[in-house]
């Protein structure tokens, strides 16, 4: 059922997206924003890289962000931006359950038999199991893992390390993404982007695969995390029956 909920959602997103596009002078507007930003030089993208961690700590969508950034900076620069800064932010939500706010982040979600299986399998093999779950692109809202896993008995060195090689797939795709909505802006103003048709083909085309490889190894990295914690609650209940 949230499944169908975030599909119908998103379908309205896109499809409101479409009509101002078409309707309202959106294009105009969000180049002006573009052009703003990047006149800032070094500071524009220091104060976006400020409001994306800010903002991933206290639960604004990271997918959101993301966006913007190659909405802003494009698909190159925008995962350089975003790169470090997720895994900053990433980092601070952990420590923060590790120290002031365990208390409140254990009422909201160690409930979560998710997390209870997470916990065991993260007892062992803390750096894969992060990873594993960091490479799906629809796991757990982020700010909502990153405060969970704090509640986990990771390694921080594993979590930062983990986390940073795991979300880079998804990173790249989601500034991909907003690299083209940049470009559909332009579209609708009759102004493509590049020298010619042949390099929106090729960019286009990438998207594309881009995407198709993200959801494979997010496919695959579901199926082997749901193994090991498979093996992990095993090896879980297996002990506690030989301590009776």
């Amino acid at each position: 059922m949230k499944n169908r909920t975030r599909i119908y959602l998103l379908a309205g997103l896109a499809a409101a997206v479409a009509v101002g596009l078409l309707f309202l002078p959106l294009a105009d507007w969000a180049q002006g924003v573009v052009e703003w930003v990047r006149s800032l030089g070094p500071r524009g993208a220091l104060i976006y890289a400020l409001i994306y961690i800010v903002g991933a700590v206290f639960f604004v969508p990271e997918t959101l962000l993301t966006t913007g950034s190659g909405f802003l900076y494009g698909p190159i620069y925008g995962t350089l931006l975003v790169a470090p800064a997720s895994v900053l932010a990433a980092s601070i939500s952990f420590l923060l359950t590790r120290s002031v706010a365990r208390n409140w982040v254990a009422k909201h979600v160690a409930r979560s038999p998710r997390f209870t299986a997470i916990d065991r399998g993260v007892g062992e093999h803390g750096f894969k199991i992060v990873l594993l779950i960091r490479l799906q692109p629809v796991f757990l809202p982020f700010a909502v893992l990153n405060y969970g896993l704090g509640l986990t008995r990771v390694r921080w060195r594993d979590y930062v390390l983990a986390s940073g090689i795991g979300m880079l797939p998804i990173n790249i795709l989601y500034v991909y993404l907003g690299s083209a909505i940049h470009d559909l802006a332009h579209l609708v103003r009759g102004n493509l982007r590049g020298p010619g048709h042949w390099n929106q083909l090729l960019f286009w085309t990438g998207l594309v695969a881009l995407a198709l490889f993200v959801f494979a190894v997010g496919r695959m990295a579901h199926q082997a995390l749901r193994r090991e914690l498979e093996g992990a609650n095993a090896a879980s209940n297996n002990s506690q029956a030989k301590q009776e």
